[in-house]
């Protein structure tokens, strides 16, 4: 049971206060609740809230409530592991909760994500339901938690209990006063939500499979799966109807045929009304008295393999729509109707369904992680809100940085993002192999093609070309090759195999120029300034070639395997630098950041221990930089994103994606655009991620004027809204050292000098 120990002083907070003043207070004691239903302790404690508070709480809400996540501009990106629900929302939205952890709403009409809520990290949730009003979200995951959510912010408000195993399924009543949850311990318990308080509880011999309410609240249906380690036909799973209050078994629905020996799992159960139960089997589809529990029709089905039609929906009265795991499509079952009407037959096996019979569309997520949009009043298919079916893993900018390539572990496409919102330009598939491990990718100059190297089905990496214009693939292009890159200078394509370089010609598959190398098995492809191609070898060494020919400059070798390659833009008065991101000289379990001269490829200052690899053992790139490598963005496995001062090595800036792992990072070159990939499948855009440069500055206090004049390389930076200075007469300044701090208040700016460096 619940408990709550805190007074209602200590209750009081910034989120709930705003609730009270909204109309719903949400407290550790009373739930979720209209301001009619206060306790009286807590109306006395709101009351004493000043109007000054009101007033500033409100501001910070109006401020807080403008995105879920500050510093992004932006996130698109889906499950990275099938659903276990969907339930659709107004306003033309799904409601997605996936087994890698995280629920997401999806705009229907943008096709991509609003809010994320990661309720497990790498655990995977179970079951979600929704409250009427749909301002709060009920999940049960694999740890046995129950949680409430909010739906504005995607924040966790507070947790109900814990069952003994994890929990499979949970519902909310119609009127959103309870919620219940079936475990794999077959408990099925109630909790009030205005109370927090457990109502009921009851328990069966198996665990929990589906739970179900009546229109009405007045009943609920259970089904059950077999105990593990069970063989089938041994221990029946019937449905039962339960009465709430009390939980009390009304009636037992065996799913057996008459005269059966055997066993018949009910898989699940749809309330058509108050009084009318739709249920499948293996075999049957039946038709049960709400209030006796007796089967008033059995409509024998065959789905031609095992499992059966394991999941249902009512679409009205007289139809019902069933879908299964082994038979991957979706059958429509009319009553009176002999034939069955097959909406669609295809390869991907479902995992979760859901109908939107206001709007006539039936949701139908499949175990490739993402979820198809069909109309019922045409029976087609309309779109696909796509999952990322794994994390970011590679990317390719276009040279005026307006779209973004990407390509992720585990999906079979590639996908064109558009760097001002995020949206899909293009989405590039093959079937039926698809587009799996993309190894390289680079646009062409003009951004009319994209070159990537992927896998193909007989196994070989194979260079391939999409058309950006005319969104279609270029299947002249086939030819074996590990890494790819354009050269800037001549335009020409350069592809990598493991002992050849060859040289390409915009759009023609006819190579130009072929060129022996030795066998170095190519890792990362870049294109540098000067019309050469830099590319690491995995014996550690680095070569050079022509950007025209293919033909070698030079080599050089690294006391390390170079795991990628940045070329940040450099300063008009500065030699271009290179970033060589390397395994640690002195720990292996770290990357150093080597940043180097582009023409003597000679190291001018190393960074170790920047970052880690990203867990999960993915050897990914963490870490983007500035221009001229001033600033660096390394990702970190809490999920946020420290940027480092290139020169002082000192963290200046933190960024929050979300709580889920930095999995990649790639940055601009010229426009500085800031782009992270995380675990649970994210790509999103961060918000003015680097501290801004300012290039002069006045003023009008003499010591601070004369402290300037001697200074000869002061950098300022605009950080959180003050202006901060590293740096007098070339000598690097510690936290604790001298520094200059700018203060604005409109069009004044009040400048300090601070001796000891405190800020």
């Amino acid at each position: 049971m619940a408990q709550c120990n805190t007074t209602p002083a200590e209750r009081l907070d910034v989120t709930r206060s705003i609730k009270y003043f909204s109309g719903v207070t949400l407290d550790d004691c009373s739930g979720v609740r209209g301001r009619n239903h206060l306790r009286p302790e807590r109306e006395n404690t709101m009351r004493t809230v000043t109007s000054t508070s009101i007033l500033i709480v409100l501001a910070i809400l109006s401020l807080s409530a403008q995105t879920q996540f500050p510093d992004l501009a932006w996130e698109r990106g889906g499950n990275t592991r099938p659903a276990y629900d969907i339930i659709p929302l107004s306003n033309n939205r799904l409601l997605v909760g996936s087994f890698d952890g995280s629920v997401r709403v999806w705009d229907l009409s943008s096709r991509s994500s609003t809010l994320t809520l990661i309720t497990t990290r790498f655990l995977g949730g179970r079951a979600m339901a929704l409250t009427p009003d749909e301002q709060f979200l009920i999940t049960g995951d694999e740890d046995g938690w129950v949680r409430c959510w909010s739906m504005e912010s995607g924040r966790l408000l507070f947790t109900l209990g814990r069952t003994i195993g994890r929990v499979n399924d949970v519902v909310c009543s119609p009127q959103g006063d309870w919620v219940a949850a079936g475990d794999s311990g077959g408990i099925v318990r109630r909790w009030s939500l205005n109370e927090r308080t457990v109502l009921d509880t009851t328990l069966f011999l198996a665990p929990i499979r589906t739970l179900t309410v009546s229109p009405d609240g007045a009943s609920m249906v259970v089904t059950t799966s077999l105990p593990e380690g069970t063989s089938t036909g041994i221990v029946a799973t019937p449905a039962r109807i339960l009465d709430v209050p009390g939980l009390g078994v009304r009636a037992v629905v065996d799913g057996r045929p008459p005269g059966s020996g055997g066993s018949s799992p009910i898989y699940a159960a749809a309330y058509v009304n108050n009084s009318v139960i739709r249920m499948t089997t293996a075999n049957a589809i039946l038709t049960v008295d709400a209030a006796t529990g007796q089967i008033v029709n059995r409509r024998d089905v065959d789905y031609f393999v095992p499992g059966g039609p394991e999941f249902l929906v009512v679409e009205n009265q007289n139809s019902v729509i069933t879908a299964g795991v082994l038979f991957a499509g979706l059958r429509r079952y009319l009553d009176g109707q002999a034939t069955v009407d097959t909406i669609v037959e295809f390869g991907r096996q479902v995992a979760s369904l859901a109908i939107d019979t206001a709007t006539r569309r039936l949701f139908m997520a499949t175990q490739a992680s993402d979820v198809q949009v069909w109309s019922l009043d045409e029976d087609r298919f309309l779109f696909d809100l796509e999952g990322m079916a794994g994390y970011l893993r590679r990317a390719a900018w276009s040279i005026d940085g307006s779209f973004l390539a990407t390509a992720s572990t585990l999906s079979d496409r590639v996908r064109i993002l558009r760097i001002d919102d995020g949206t899909a330009a293009h989405v590039i598939s093959n079937p039926p192999w698809g587009f799996s491990g993309v190894s390289s990718m680079a646009f062409d100059v003009n951004g009319r093609s994209l070159y990537f190297t992927p896998l193909a089905n007989d196994g070989l990496r194979r260079l391939r070309r999409y058309d950006v214009q005319s969104s279609a693939m270029d299947t002249s292009f086939a030819r074996t090759a590990t890494s790819v890159a354009v050269s800037r200078e001549s335009g020409r394509v350069i592809a990598l195999d493991r002992d050849s370089v060859f040289a390409f010609v915009s759009t023609d598959a006819q190579a130009q120029s072929s060129t022996a190398i030795d066998d170095c098995i190519p890792w990362t492809t870049v294109a540098l300034r000067n019309g050469g191609i830099l590319f690491s070898c995995a014996d550690s060494t680095l070569r050079i070639i022509d950007g025209s020919t293919g033909a070698q400059r030079a080599s050089r070798s690294t006391t390390s395997p170079i795991i990628d390659i940045l070329v940040p833009a450099s300063k008009p008065d500065q030699n271009d630098v290179l970033v060589l991101l390397a395994y640690g000289r002195t720990n292996a379990e770290s990357i150093d950041a080597l940043i180097v001269d582009a023409q003597t490829l000679q190291e001018r200052l190393r960074l170790e221990a920047l970052a880690t690899p990203f867990i999960d053992g993915f050897l990914g790139n963490r870490i983007a930089c500035s221009k001229s490598a001033a600033f660096f963005a390394v990702g970190r496995d809490d999920g946020t994103i420290s940027i480092v001062d290139g020169s002082t090595k000192a963290v200046v800036k933190t960024l929050e994606t979300g709580g889920s792992p930095v999995t990649y990072l790639t940055a601009h070159p010229d426009t500085e655009a800031l782009v992270a990939g995380t675990a649970d499948g994210r790509v999103v855009r961060l918000k003015n991620p680097w501290p801004d440069p300012v290039s002069s500055v006045e003023t009008n206090d003499p010591l601070t004027a004369d402290l300037l004049q001697q200074a000869d390389d002061v950098r300022w930076y605009l950080l959180d809204g003050r202006c901060i200075g590293y740096g007098v007469a070339q000598r690097p300044l510690g936290l604790r050292q001298p520094c200059f701090v700018v203060a604005r208040f409109g069009s004044r700016l009040v400048f300090r000098l601070l001796p000891e460096g405190s800020l």
